[in-house]
């Protein structure tokens, strides 16, 4: 039984496919150890003919439609059974000892789950050397090194991680109802919930074209998930005390971002970005009580109070996210929402006592 899998989600875009496993290729693994994985998400751009004919050894999983990253890689992750399983992005190429540095880490720390140092295309600049969230369940990510050796993070991005099967599968996996976007960000908090360490990698290192598929998709699609993935997010995730807190303010700079989206200033005008974001906002209610059942299991497992994730993971909890991201801090002026500094300031203190 190899001891790595690597699970490879892809929809299409062949081209992003030949530098990708000519670096998996490239590096000095026993073939008996390590298997690649294409998840075909339904491509219908020759991709994977492209693939049995430039690269035999690597495994088709077909899954017949474009299913998203999520449950793509929850039904691969079902079927091959390596102790390490490894989410790779189409996107991206991979240094010669990426893989072999991952497993060093895994030998020398005593963790589950273990982030790839993702950077740029050209290898200059550091894209995610950490993730870090605001209080509404917004990634970001830390564009710089922190220390040589590896070092703890809240999450991993799922552009390049590698985690122990057994624990990504009692953990739940991926959230299927995500489709994409936070999906990697949900399960690193539920793994830390359970009381798992993440670390980051710094010397397994991934170049990365930097969301060549998302980037096709309008923005209008991708609303859905930035607000109805983050919203689920915190409400799964977040203890009692601390959601009574946060989800009304999470809620109100939904519609912020809206009112953003849609003009400037505090007037509201419809426009199609706007009406998105409330339509995510509406579809997260659409599955309360899907979220209601997934929030009543994480909680009933979890060993790790809000407060000492709070005080170690949540550098800027009160950070803006937008797009747009003038108009919507614009609607933040003193002048305008006086209390909203405050209300931040109030959940945060919420969020950094629960037990």
């Amino acid at each position: 039984m190899p001891r790595v899998s690597v699970l490879i989600p892809h929809h299409r875009s062949v081209k992003l496919l030949e530098p990708l496993f000519a670096s998996l290729f490239a590096m000095d693994m026993d073939p008996r150890r390590v298997e690649y994985v294409l998840v075909d998400n339904g491509a219908t751009d020759g991709s994977v003919e492209f693939v049995r004919r430039r690269f035999p050894a690597v495994k088709i999983f077909a899954l017949g439609r474009n299913e998203g990253f999520a449950p793509a890689l929850n039904r691969a992750a079902r079927v091959y059974e390596s102790r390490w399983l490894c989410f790779l992005n189409n996107d991206v190429r991979v240094e010669v000892d990426w893989l072999s540095n991952l497993l060093h880490a895994a030998r020398q720390i005593d963790a589950p789950c273990f982030a790839s140092h993702l950077m740029d295309w050209k290898g200059k600049r550091t894209q995610f050397g950490g993730g870090w969230i605001n209080l509404f369940g917004k990634g970001f990510e830390s564009t710089g090194i922190q220390e040589e050796q590896p070092y703890e993070i809240f999450f991993a991005c799922g552009c390049g991680m590698m985690i122990r099967r057994d624990v990504f599968l009692d953990a739940g996996g991926f959230d299927d109802d995500y489709f994409m976007i936070y999906e990697d960000v949900d399960l690193g908090w539920r793994l830390r919930l359970l009381g798992h360490k993440i670390y980051l990698a710094p010397d397994a290192k991934i170049m990365h074209k930097g969301h060549a598929s998302l980037d096709q998709i309008p923005y209008r699609q991708k609303a859905l998930y930035f607000e109805r993935n983050s919203l689920a997010t915190i409400y799964k995730n977040l203890s009692d005390e601390s959601l009574s807190a946060v989800l009304p303010l999470a809620l109100r700079e939904a519609a912020l971002r809206a009112k953003g989206a849609a003009g400037q200033g505090l007037p509201f005008r419809y426009s199609g970005d706007g009406l998105a974001i409330l339509e995510a906002v509406q579809a997260f209610w659409d599955r309360l009580p899907v979220w209601q059942k997934k929030r009543a299991s994480i909680q009933a497992k979890r060993t790790v109070s809000d407060a000492e994730l709070f005080q170690r993971f949540f550098p800027n909890p009160d950070q803006l996210w937008a797009f747009n991201a003038e108009q919507y801090k614009r609607l933040h002026h003193p002048r305008l929402l006086p209390h909203i500094k405050g209300a931040l300031e109030e959940a945060a203190r919420a969020v950094g006592t629960a037990r």
